[in-house]
């Protein structure tokens, strides 16, 4: 057994044995003023634990809540975790002409929230940051703790530095220095492109620190106007920084409020560093915590020293609890720990850890959130059969959690393409409540239905007009040998192509119906990838926790 939290035990037991030492030698002060024999008379022994007692069940609840403190556990073993991680630097340029209002609300906001779009895009991603205009400083070193680099980032200003001006030579220099260890060096910097006009010296730096430099450019061509001292000043998109890009290896792209740019960025960093996003597995060691045990030894000491039961009592119902099993401590008491770095991975996008810690927690708690939580996971993980396994087991009386299983599990089983289950699974979700996304679904689900029908009674048609066609132009072609036969026996001088015409005919009729029914189905597969687009794009509602619906509609000023 080891203590996880060993620090408790050295700066804490110290001061609890000097306690207990204070609490049992201190007498009373009538012990100090009368006799024994005299104190025996005018004393009432009510049966009970007495000072000295009393004091000892404290000292003892102390120390066994140090003890608690100190996370007594068991190693369970070890644990491979997969990771997958490239390290990037993204630089922020926050020089003044970031300010200029041409995207909304102005270049340095929108570089926040697409930088913010980035990180939640790009999970595999280890990331740094740094800012800078004529001077250059680190907001964040490289941490998968997106959370933080968000936080730091949303308080960045523009006034964050005071010197002016932008320096390109800056976040590649920082990049050299910060990725030295790494082995992909990989620089994106958002950035107006400053009124530079010649990158030479930036690209043969980055060319010697072997760095791959990626722009995000922020702004138009037409610009905006912004202020400078006492006059206003126009600035623009400088698109010579693309030059920059290209030939570090990079690519340049111009930000715009879709998501296409970025994927267009990640696509291309994994497709040229694939060899470098390799995974990594860590072993982690698991821990059974014992914590639990002292920790109720210790309310139970209190429960006695503060208690008027007497004496005997107290030690038969001491003794009583060594007779019930323990094993309703284990169940159960470190689920809460579980769900927690459950749901923290889930957050994370990692939900084969998710799935790991759900799974568990499921196990032992065997209740309808606890599966609920596991399908969800299993659901983002892309399983949507395990899923659906999961959903199946949610029974509750809960309305709540009866819309929400229903209408995750309809999402499943139209990423399955089963979309029967998943219309009778929007309907059943309806009994208990309604809600925009599911009404949506639910017309999507019965529009690729009939969408599926209508491509299988094409293929059917298609496969009957085939064998007509075919049993046509064996007919045709038996009757234009006999023609030819008899032809040659009457008249040999005659012509044998006469009667080709005549089969041309079905040939002609089965080519133009192949073309119709093939650009029929061509115009079926694409309407079926825009609804699956469109379903893409609304959310499904699979979040580990038990949530509420909120029908009221919130405005978003900002496009994004």
């Amino acid at each position: 057994m080891i203590f996880l939290n060993s620090d408790y035990l050295i700066f804490m037991l110290a001061p609890a044995v000097l306690l207990f030492y204070l609490i049992v030698t201190n007498k009373n002060k009538l012990d100090l003023v009368f006799s024994e024999d005299v104190l025996k008379k005018i004393k009432y022994d009510g049966g009970g634990l007495g000072r000295v007692g009393r004091n000892i069940m404290l000292s003892l609840a102390s120390f066994f809540m140090i003890m608690a403190l100190a996370r007594p556990a068991v190693e369970k073993g070890e644990v491979n975790v997969e990771n997958r991680s490239l390290d990037i630097l993204v630089a922020l340029d926050i020089s003044d002409s970031m300010k200029a209002k041409d995207i909304y609300p102005n270049r340095l906001s929108f570089a926040k929230e697409k930088f913010f779009e980035f990180l939640d895009l790009f999970k595999e991603a280890n990331v740094g940051v740094v800012a800078f205009s004529s001077d250059v400083f680190i907001v964040s070193p490289k941490t998968d703790d997106f959370e933080a680099i968000k936080y730091l980032v949303n308080n960045l200003s523009i006034d964050s530095i005071s010197s002016k001006g932008t320096n390109f030579m800056l976040p590649i220099k920082a990049a050299e220095r910060i990725l030295k260890d790494s082995p992909s060096k990989i620089l994106l910097i958002f950035t107006d492109g400053g009124d530079q006009r010649d990158f030479s010296k930036e690209i043969e730096e980055a060319k010697r620190a072997k760095i791959t430099v990626y722009i995000y450019a922020v702004g138009t061509k037409r610009g905006s106007y912004i202020k400078v001292g006492d006059r206003e000043v126009l600035v623009r998109l400088n698109e010579s920084i693309k030059d920059l890009a290209k030939e570090s290896g990079g690519a340049f792209v111009v930000g715009s409020y879709g998501e296409g740019d970025l994927k267009f960025l990640i696509e291309d960093i994994k497709e040229k560093f694939k060899d470098d996003l390799k995974k990594s597995v860590k072993k982690v060691r698991e821990y059974k915590e014992l914590f639990y045990y002292p920790l109720a030894l210790a309310i139970l000491f209190m429960l006695f020293a503060f208690s008027s039961i007497p004496k005997k009592l107290k030690i038969a119902l001491f003794l009583a609890l060594f007779c019930f099993d323990s094993s309703f401590l284990k169940a159960g008491a470190l689920d809460f720990l579980k769900i927690k770095k459950g749901i923290e991975s889930y957050a994370k996008g990692d939900y084969y850890k998710s799935v790991y810690y759900f799974e568990e927690v499921a196990k032992e708690k065997k209740s309808p959130e606890s599966y609920y939580d596991l399908a969800n996971a299993y659901y983002r993980q892309k399983s949507y059969k395990k899923a659906i396994e999961n959903y199946e087991k949610v029974q509750t009386d809960s309305k709540m959690l009866n819309f929400m299983r229903y209408y995750n599990e309809g999402n499943a089983y139209f990423k399955l393409k089963d979309y029967d289950n998943a219309i009778k699974m929007y309907e059943t979700a309806r009994k208990y409540g309604e809600d925009e996304d599911l009404l949506f679904n639910l017309e999507l689900a019965k529009k690729m239905k009939r969408l599926k029908k209508r491509k299988e009674t094409q293929k059917k048609e298609g496969k009957k007009k085939n064998k007509s066609d075919k049993k046509r132009e064996q007919k045709s072609n038996k009757g234009s040998k006999k023609g030819n036969k008899q032809q040659n026996r009457s008249d040999k001088g005659k012509k044998k192509g006469d009667k080709k015409p005549q089969n041309a005919t079905p040939s002609s009729k089965k080519s133009k119906s192949f073309k119709n029914q093939k650009s029929k189905a061509s115009l079926t597969n694409r309407e079926e990838k825009k609804w699956e687009r469109l379903l893409e794009k609304k959310r499904a509602k699979t979040l580990p926790i038990e949530m509420k619906i909120d029908r009221k509609k919130k405005i978003d000023e900002k496009p994004w």
